[in-house]
């Protein structure tokens, strides 16, 4: 069974939406924070090094096409603990950056902080899969078809955030045995959202979305399987 995550920014086994790492400040398994509590609590490990070389990724987005990889710091842990609804939570905590460059013309953002913290939830049959992110943050879609939901959600389909505080949750139906996103269910977003498409051109920019509890509830039905390997 392929697992489907949005968080790292390496795939689990073969699926993966969005991007985050985290610091080493990350938040702890708490029991209020899931349905029937936690079974068993894994340990924290550095990821594999095949975390950081696997990631070259290029996806639609800014209306042009985006290559993203791991910079220069590469220093993120994650663990893995069972609930006791038989459910799965990943957890990544650490320090990293990406570079990403726009393949009409090359413009690039260097070194960009990811290091905001991340969980992701599995349900027990596979099905059902939460993504908690926190500052700092990337996402964006794989495919076009995905497009529309981001930019109602953030405004933009290179979305980034920066404060710890502040976080987005997404959450998804997946088809379990190919990883393939049948519905985005809803996009919750508390954060201040940077537009990194103005980025690219020197902008600076930020629109602010989520004072209040954003809950996008999306019933797109997008069918898309996230095969890359990164």
């Amino acid at each position: 069974m392929n697992t489907f995550s949005r968080v790292g920014l390496t795939l689990v086994t073969g699926a993966s939406l969005a991007l985050v790492a985290a610091p080493a400040s990350a938040h702890p398994v708490d029991d209020s924070d899931h349905h029937g509590g936690v079974a068993e609590v894994g340990e924290w490990m550095p990821v594999p090094e095949e975390y950081y070389s696997s990631l070259d990724l290029t996806f639609p987005a800014c209306g042009d096409s985006i290559t993203i990889e791991y910079g220069d710091v590469r220093a993120v842990e994650q663990r893995v603990s069972m609930l006791k609804n038989g459910a799965t939570l990943s957890e990544i905590r650490g320090q990293a950056t990406v570079d990403l460059t726009r393949q009409s013309d090359g413009a690039m953002i260097d070194e960009l902080d990811i290091s905001g913290v991340g969980s992701t939830t599995i349900s027990a049959d596979g099905t059902m899969v939460t993504d908690k992110l926190f500052g700092a943050s990337i996402l964006f879609p794989f495919t076009e078809a995905e497009t529309p939901v981001f930019q109602e959600a953030f405004g933009t389909d290179l979305a980034y955030f920066s404060d710890p505080a502040e976080s987005v949750v997404i959450e998804v139906t997946v088809d379990p045995e190919t990883s393939t996103v049948t519905e985005v269910r809803s996009i919750e977003v508390e954060a201040h959202i940077v537009d990194l498409c103005e980025k690219f051109d020197g902008a600076d920019k930020k629109r602010h979305h989520g004072d209040k509890h954003h809950d996008h509830h999306h019933g797109h039905g997008h069918h898309h399987d996230h095969g890359h390997g990164h």
